[in-house]
C-alpha cells in the first residue's frame, strides 16, 4: 500500500493508487473503493478479523459497505474539472495528442491519456504537457527532478521502496536506491550509475572486441567442419569406388563381403556427416547470438540512459562461451588404408574373408571428421519462448519427510492437504500466537502495464513446537543453481512457491518461508501473486493455474510466468543469490488446494 503522506490525494484509494471508484467510507473514517476494500478483507475473511489497510484498526465483525453519495460526487466533479484542463490545454495546443501503443500514458488523465512529455523522479508519475505544468509554476513543485518520459522509467523505480535507482552498489554489484543504500547496504561501497557506466566502458576499451573475436574464432571453425567434411565425403567416394572395382572381380565368392562393406562406409559417412552438420549448426545459431549481442552492445553504448546501460550490459556481455571451438577437425583423413586391405583380400581364399572384413570394420570406424568430444548443445542466453525454457528443464522431487504432518504427498511430485486432520487439525493461528507486521509500499509493472496493488499483510513467526508442526510446508530433496526452469498445476484456492538456502528434515521446518533474508515465498491465489521476502509482503494481479519458474542463478534473478499458448512474465526478482537454492511449496493459506510438479522433457 503507498506510504501515507501529506500530498496524498485525499481522493485517491490507498489501496490501487487511483481515483476512488465507488466510494466507501470505513469506521475509521479511510475511505476505499468498493471492490479493492472487498478484497482486501477477503484475503483474512476466514479468521473472521478485518482491519483497516492505513491506521490496522481492527473490526469485529465485518463492517457493512455501503457507497459514499458525496465523496463519489466529489470524485466525478473533480474529474470532470481534470477533463476540462486537459481539453483546454488540447485547444491551445493542437500538438498535444493521445498516447499511441508505443508512447508514456499521463499518471493524471483520466480517461482520454495523453502522452506524457516529462516524469517527476520524486513524485514516481509521467505528466502530458498539461499536467506538467504544476511542476513548473508550484514554489514547492519546483525543486522536483524531471527527466524524459520513458516507457524503461518504470524499470529504474525501486520495487521495494519506489525510489529512483540512484546509486551502484559495488559489493552487491546491483541498483540501489536511497533507502536501500540506508537499510540494505550499509558500509558498501557505493558509486554513481554513471561513474559504474564509466568503468565498464574502460574495460571495455581495454578489449572491446572480445565478442567479435569470438564470432570470427567460430567462423573459422565452421570453414574448418565444412572443409574437412568435404575431404572426407571425397574419401569415402574413393573407398567405395575402389571397393566397388574390388568387389567386381570378387563377384561369385565375396559379393556379400562386398556389399558388408560399402554399408559399412556408407554409415560411417552419414554417421560423420551428422555429427560435422550438428556442429556446424551449433556454430552457426553461437555465431548468429554473438552477432545479435554485438548489435545490441554497439547499440546500447549510444544510449545515453546510465541506469538503462547497467541494467542490460551484462545480460548482452557476459556470456558462457562454449568449448565449440576447442574441437578437434581431421582435415587429413582418408579411407584409403583400407585400399591394401582390399587388394590383399583379392588374393585371398574364400576362408578369409570373415577375418578380413572384421579388419575394415576396424578400421573404417576410425576415419572421423570430428573426434569423440561432446558436443556442447546451443543454450538461448535469454530464454522467451516455452521451447526456450524447456532446453533448461529441471525435474524436482519432493522430500516426504520435509512436509509437515498436515500435508500428504504423493509420488514425491505433488503435495496436498491431509483429510485425516480434520478442520481440527488447522493450527496455524492460535489467538495466544503473537504476530508482527511491516508495512511496505511496492507497485511492481511490467512495462506499461500494472500487475496490481500491493496490500500489507501480517507475517506469523513460529517459536512453538506445536506450531512449528503446522507450517504446512514442504521442501524438494534437491537444490537448484544455475539456470533451471519447472512448471506447476496447482488446484483449489491457490499455493505458494518458495525458495530456501536452508533445508529442513523435520516435520514442516522451524520457520516460516519468507520471513527472514534467507528464503522467498510467492502467493498464487487464484488472481493474484503476492511476495514475501524478509517480512516484506507484496500482492500483484495474475490470471493462471500452471506456473512457469525460471531461476539464472549466476545472474541473480527468479521469473514467474503464466503458461498457457505463450509465456506471460508474471514477477521477477533480480537480487544476488549467495547459495544454492531448495524449491518448496506451502499451502499454509490455502484449505484443501495442491501443487503438483509438471513432466517436463529431459534436458
Amino acid at each position: 500500500m503507498a506510504d501515507c503522506s501529506h500530498d496524498q490525494n485525499p481522493f485517491e484509494c490507498p489501496i490501487c493508487l487511483q481515483l476512488l471508484t465507488d466510494p466507501v467510507t470505513i469506521g475509521c473514517g479511510h475511505s476505499f473503493c468498493m471492490n479493492c476494500i472487498k478484497k482486501y478483507w477477503d484475503v483474512n475473511d476466514q479468521k473472521g478479523v478485518y482491519s483497516c489497510p492505513q491506521c490496522r484498526q481492527i473490526f469485529t465483525p465485518r463492517p457493512t459497505l455501503n457507497r459514499s453519495t458525496v465523496l463519489a460526487e466529489l470524485v466525478q466533479k473533480m474529474k470532470r474539472e481534470s477533463q476540462a484542463v486537459v481539453q483546454q490545454a488540447v485547444e491551445a495546443n493542437p500538438v498535444m495528442s493521445s498516447a499511441g501503443s508505443s508512447d508514456v500514458d499521463c499518471d493524471v488523465c483520466m480517461e482520454n491519456k495523453l502522452k506524457a512529455i516529462k516524469f517527476c523522479v520524486v513524485c514516481v508519475a509521467s505528466y502530458c504537457e498539461a499536467h506538467i505544468q504544476t511542476h513548473y509554476t508550484s514554489a514547492a513543485l519546483k525543486r522536483h527532478k524531471l527527466v524524459n518520459a520513458s516507457s524503461r522509467r518504470c524499470e529504474q523505480i525501486c520495487p521495494q521502496h519506489d525510489k529512483p535507482l540512484e546509486l551502484y552498489c559495488c559489493q552487491d554489484q546491483q541498483l540501489i536506491c536511497m533507502q536501500c543504500a540506508l537499510i540494505n547496504h550499509q558500509n558498501h561501497s557505493l558509486a554513481s550509475p554513471a561513474a559504474k557506466r564509466q568503468e565498464i566502458q574502460e574495460q571495455l576499451k581495454t578489449n572491446p572486441d572480445v565478442l567479435q573475436e569470438e564470432t570470427q574464432k567460430r567462423e573459422m571453425k565452421k570453414q574448418e567442419v565444412k572443409q574437412a567434411s568435404v575431404l572426407h565425403k571425397q574419401s569415402a567416394e574413393a573407398a567405395v569406388e575402389y571397393s566397388e572395382k574390388i568387389f567386381t572381380e570378387l563377384i561369385n565368392s565375396l559379393e556379400k563381403k562386398r556389399a558388408d562393406i560399402t554399408k559399412m562406409i556408407r554409415n560411417q559417412e552419414k554417421a560423420e556427416e551428422r555429427k560435422a552438420e550438428e556442429l556446424i549448426h551449433t556454430l552457426e545459431q553461437e555465431i548468429s547470438d554473438l552477432k545479435r549481442r554485438q548489435e545490441e552492445l554497439g547499440q546500447l553504448l549510444q544510449i545515453d540512459d546510465d541506469i538503462y546501460f547497467i541494467q542490460n550490459f551484462s545480460s548482452i556481455y557476459n556470456y558462457q562461451h562454449s568449448n565449440l571451438c576447442n574441437i578437434t577437425v581431421n582435415q587429413h583423413l582418408t579411407f584409403e588404408e583400407i585400399h591394401p586391405i582390399l587388394s590383399e583380400l583379392k588374393s585371398q581364399l574364400d576362408d578369409l574373408c570373415v577375418h578380413d572384413t572384421v579388419r575394415i570394420s576396424e578400421r573404417v570406424t576410425t576415419v572421423h571428421i570430428l573426434n569423440d568430444e561432446k558436443i556442447t548443445k546451443y543454450l538461448p542466453s535469454r530464454p522467451k519462448t516455452r521451447e526456450d525454457f524447456l532446453i533448461y528443464s529441471s525435474q524436482l522431487c519432493l522430500n516426504h519427510q520435509s512436509a509437515c504432518t498436515q500435508l500428504s504427498v504423493n509420488n514425491n511430485s505433488s503435495v496436498s492437504w491431509n483429510n485425516s486432520f480434520g478442520s481440527s487439525g488447522h493450527l496455524l493461528f492460535p489467538p495466544s500466537q503473537p504476530f508482527g507486521s511491516i508495512m511496505h509500499s511496492s507497485l511492481l509493472s511490467s512495462g506499461n502495464v500494472n500487475l496490481g496493488f500491493p496490500i500489507t499483510v501480517p507475517c506469523r513467526v513460529f517459536d512453538t513446537p506445536e506450531i512449528q508442526s503446522s507450517t504446512y510446508q514442504v521442501l524438494c530433496d534437491k537444490s537448484l543453481s544455475g539456470c533451471c526452469y519447472f512448471e506447476v498445476n496447482y488446484a483449489g484456492t491457490g499455493c505458494s512457491i518458495a525458495f530456501s538456502y536452508d533445508r529442513f528434515h523435520q516435520a514442516g521446518g522451524s520457520f516460516q518461508f519468507g520471513c527472514n533474508n534467507r528464503s522467498w515465498i510467492f502467493d498464487f491465489p487464484k488472481a493474484d501473486i503476492n511476495m514475501l521476502h524478509t517480512n516484506i509482503n507484496t500482492i500483484n494481479s495474475i490470471v493462471s493455474s500452471k506456473i512457469g519458474v525460471y531461476l539464472d542463478h549466476s545472474a541473480g534473478t527468479l521469473s514467474f510466468y503464466s503458461v498457457s499458448d505463450k509465456m506471460i512474465l508474471l514477477h521477477r526478482v533480480q537480487t544476488t543469490f549467495t547459495e544454492p537454492l531448495y524449491p518448496g511449496f506451502s499451502l499454509q493459506k490455502w484449505k484443501n488446494g495442491s501443487v503438483n510438479i509438471c513432466d517436463l522433457p529431459p534436458k
